[in-house]
């Protein structure tokens, strides 16, 4: 599969492109500055944009074969399910991380619209940590679909409802609602917003008070953790249901 024929690709990559310069005009209106517009990028972006768009692309990647019907004449190759999986696993953690070099590229530039941008090697480091957290948040939506079946349409529609409700449980988690219990600090989407705001504190937002920061260190060992656990359970899975094909 060749990724210049998925549409869906080029579609988003010129999204990541253009959302940052909408995000700059409304931060531009309000004469805020450079690390305000990453703040919105980040928030927008990172917790709602990509966790859709790359569960979508996660459950096209897994499904290329089976759309095609050539998944049989690919195992004519010697190489097994299981690496198959995992190439595109990376595949898919190389588009993470592409999305987010991406749409900080776009927000340097409006920065120079805000008069900003200074020290913007530490908004790469920062964009790209944050790729590859964003990768680890779309793996639960990578096992879904193994567990379907392959029942792609409710996967993708599943992306959808994984992004929205997955901001809106960091909305709830900022706010200090009931929420903030048990696993739910664990989960993917949180730990990404701690991470962030260990970086960049809210000063002005409640959020900056109410919730605990996480140093990426930790941030990666919970998120790699779990990474691992439901990559090894899809796998799995994968191999199992084309052997049964």
């Amino acid at each position: 599969m060749k990724l210049k024929r998925l549409k869906f690709v080029q579609a988003t990559l010129a999204l990541a492109v253009l959302f940052p310069f909408v995000l700059t005009a409304y931060v531009f209106s309000d004469g805020n500055g450079f690390e305000m517009l990453y703040r919105f990028v980040f928030l927008y972006s990172d917790l709602l944009f990509k966790p859709c768009i790359l569960g979508i692309l996660g459950v096209m990647l897994l499904s290329a074969e089976q759309d095609s019907d050539t998944f049989k004449n690919i195992l004519t190759i010697p190489v097994s399910k299981r690496k198959l999986f995992y190439a595109k696993l990376f595949l898919l953690l190389c588009l993470s991380v592409a999305y987010s070099a991406i749409e900080l590229l776009a927000t340097a530039l409006g920065g120079i619209v805000l008069g900003g941008g200074q020290g913007i090697s530490i908004y790469l480091r920062c964009s790209l940590v944050a790729g590859i957290m964003s990768f680890f948040d779309a793996l639960p939506l990578v096992l879904l679909f193994c567990l379907l079946r392959r029942a792609k349409v409710f996967a993708m529609l599943s992306s959808l409802f994984y992004a929205i409700a997955g901001f809106l449980l960091v909305n709830s988690y900022a706010s200090g609602m009931s929420v903030s219990i048990g696993i739910v600090p664990f989960l993917p989407r949180i730990v990404i917003f701690r991470w962030f705001l260990h970086l960049f504190s809210l000063e002005q937002n409640s959020a900056s008070l109410l919730v605990p920061g996480l140093p990426v260190g930790e941030a990666f060992l919970i998120l790699f953790c779990m990474g691992t656990v439901m990559a090894a359970v899809a796998s799995a899975l994968y191999g199992r249901k084309e052997a049964v094909r």
